[in-house]
């Protein structure tokens, strides 16, 4: 049992994540979890975009959640767990099928799709195109990386800039993925993150010990 069970029911570990860790870092996670603390564990998790998990956090509905930084947020405390890298996504038979890296001046008279820009990762790819010296605007912007590769598998005419995760492996025959210019393996953090202003139960503890251990990001 839990040891802070109230009227004889377990305490429920309540996780937030991102659907880009959820194939590929925390089942790891989870396990490490487990293997600390056992199956009589009860956790629940719910998968969201970083905007809704940190309402959420803030609102105590979850005790934990995996997002991108959001540095506005000072009450909550944000450690990098794993990185992505962005990357260009092309049709294969598509108008740039022939493209093998891009560089971001290109995108001046390409037509491409990108994230929203009320996402952090869409801040994030913002600040990158504003870097690149030239004007460059997308023509449409989703919350996935899911909805970008099919949005991109079906429009021969437009290139995707998303982060490089298994959401584009549905696509793998109608895509080709391809490297940006001047951006990093490591170009895009993602954390694990609590509200540093409560206390922290001994699951809470053991979980963000188990994402530390299995954490990418050293």
């Amino acid at each position: 049992m839990f040891p802070d069970c109230r009227n004889g029911q377990k305490r429920v570990l309540n996780v937030g994540t991102i659907p880009t860790i959820q194939y590929d870092f925390l089942p790891d996670v989870l396990r490490g979890y487990w293997d600390k603390l056992g199956y009589d564990r009860t956790v629940h998790i719910t998968v969201e975009f970083t905007n809704s998990l940190i309402k959420g956090l803030k609102e105590q509905s979850y005790d934990v959640v995996f997002c991108s930084r959001v540095p506005e947020e000072g009450s909550i405390t944000f450690i990098p767990v794993v990185t992505k890298t962005l990357v260009a996504v092309v049709p294969k038979d598509g108008t740039y099928k022939n493209l093998e890296r891009l560089s971001l001046p290109q995108l001046a008279s390409i037509p491409f799709a990108t994230y929203r820009e009320t996402a952090p990762i869409g801040r994030e790819v913002r600040a990158l195109l504003n870097s690149s010296g030239v004007k460059l605007e997308p023509a449409i912007g989703f919350d996935d990386e899911f909805s970008l590769a099919g949005n991109v598998a079906a429009n021969g005419d437009m290139v995707g800039l998303m982060l490089d995760t298994f959401e584009t492996g549905p696509f793998k025959d109608e895509v080709n993925v391809i490297p940006i210019e001047g951006v990093a393996a490591d170009w895009h953090p993602i954390c694990i993150a609590f509200d540093s202003r409560l206390i922290k139960s001994a699951e809470l503890e053991t979980l963000i010990q188990s994402a530390r251990e299995k954490a990418q990001v050293r």
